[in-house]
């Protein structure tokens, strides 16, 4: 399989003492599905958008590779739950400057819900 799925994204802020839509860097939990394998990548640094409403998308591949994951040229997409469905990114490098919508995370359990 040539391709990367961040299946489930939830924010983790920097500092538990302040709200999440505080803190410009912030940690997400990656729920990957790559190579006939699902995992969880713990803890995986991020940095917001400056208006505070996305997180960009490159920092996450990038900690992937760091810590081994082969996803170097391979498709990469995600699940928006505000969209209801996966959505295509591009083939790896992607463009640094590619967010995912804050709104894509479902707040009440701050992720994005996996799809089936």
């Amino acid at each position: 399989m040539n391709h990367v799925n961040l299946n489930k994204l939830e924010a983790k802020p920097e500092c538990n003492n302040k709200p999440i839509n505080s803190d410009l860097k912030m940690r997400v939990n990656v729920h990957l599905n790559f190579m006939s394998e699902s995992v969880l990548i713990k803890d995986v640094p991020t940095i917001r958008t400056i208006d505070m409403k996305k997180i960009l998308l490159a920092p996450v591949i990038e900690h992937i590779k760091k810590i081994g994951k082969p996803v170097h040229f391979k498709t990469v997409s995600y699940y928006s739950a505000k969209d209801e469905m996966e959505v295509y990114v591009g083939v790896d490098p992607i463009n640094e400057n590619y967010s995912i919508r804050l709104q894509d995370l479902d707040m009440t359990e701050r992720s994005l819900k996996p799809h089936s």
